[in-house]
């Protein structure tokens, strides 16, 4: 069963990944067409996130990314 089913209005969207890409193909019941939404993530310019060993001495850190979305009429 499928969280809320039944509690409520629905409006039966679907989301499917699309290739390899960061594409996803977003529709819903009872429209007549669907949308692409596209994900892209870029490195920050402001950095990364800095993450201390367990000597406290170390200087590693992971990359911090901005993530943008676009939308395009139509099915990808």
């Amino acid at each position: 069963m499928r969280a809320g089913e039944g509690q409520g209005p629905s409006y039966a969207v679907s989301v499917e990944r699309v290739g390899g890409a960061h594409d996803y193909e977003v529709s819903a019941g009872g429209a007549d067409s669907s949308v692409c939404l596209h994900v892209t993530e870029t490195k920050s310019a402001d950095g990364g996130v800095f993450v201390p060993g367990a000597n406290g001495d170390s200087s590693n850190s992971l990359a911090r990314y901005d993530p943008t979305t676009t939308v395009d009429d139509g099915p990808c």
